[in-house]
């Protein structure tokens, strides 16, 4: 487990105060080559909620520290804050933290008590806000359905970031220009089965998971108006297949 030191900001449950050391949480500035030193998880008055970071830089000829900050819309982090959860080992061990799971890195940062340090970990499974995950293959995923077959969720997210030459000093105040970028969260379906961890593809290719009850699942799934692009129908689909 690697340490990272937290600031804290209560809004309910959730903690918005993040600060760590520059191996834990950090975002690279290739124009600078540096981490930045702090950050925090706010709401700005246009109402996004976005992540503070704060960067420190010697300056060679003066020898004297300058800082300043970027800000990048979105966080990295499951619906963005730090909530109550529980997380889960190998031995069936079972603790509550305060918690936040980093969609981005794959990692859980947890707080036994606001007042102690934060630590990085890598349980077996975790929950939180209702959402449980388990570890398979070193990454993260969600199971909305479980049965012999079980279909799973992958919670992911990607930093965007603004390039220079998007910038032309003209932007009017308040628009899009004013981040460095944007955290974008996405998610991808997986079918499991027999330890295998396959995509699930879109469209009527979905069906062909089925293998020579692909026709029998197709018509299933037209007669009670289920489509596989959504997660209902998918589950609705992998039930009359793979009932529990």
């Amino acid at each position: 487990m690697k340490k990272i030191f937290i600031s804290l900001l209560f809004i309910g449950y959730c903690l918005h105060g993040l600060a760590q050391d520059k191996n834990a949480y950090s975002y690279f500035l290739p124009e600078t080559k540096m981490t930045d030193q702090d950050a925090r998880i706010e709401v700005n008055q246009k109402g996004d909620t976005v992540l503070v970071a704060f960067y420190r830089a010697l300056e060679g000829v003066n020898k004297t520290n300058n800082t300043f900050t970027k800000v990048y819309k979105g966080t990295p982090f499951f619906k963005n804050g730090w909530f109550k959860g529980k997380t889960v080992e190998k031995n069936g061990h079972e603790a509550e933290y305060l918690m936040a799971y980093n969609q981005q890195k794959g990692v859980l940062h947890v707080m036994a008590n606001p007042l102690l340090e934060a630590v990085m970990m890598k349980p077996t499974e975790f929950v939180l806000q209702n959402h449980r995950f388990v570890l398979l293959k070193n990454q993260y995923y969600e199971p909305i359905y479980e049965g012999k077959t079980m279909i799973l969720k992958e919670h992911q997210c990607l930093l965007h970031s603004k390039s220079s030459a998007q910038t032309t000093g003209y932007e009017a105040s308040g628009s899009e220009s004013e981040y460095e970028g944007e955290f974008i969260k996405t998610t991808k379906y997986y079918w499991y089965e027999d330890g295998k961890l396959s995509g699930i593809p879109t469209g009527k290719r979905f069906f062909k998971l089925f293998g020579n009850q692909a026709k029998e699942m197709e018509m299933f799934a037209k007669e009670r108006q289920l489509t596989p692009t959504t997660e209902k129908g998918m589950i609705e689909i992998v039930k009359n297949f793979n009932p529990l």
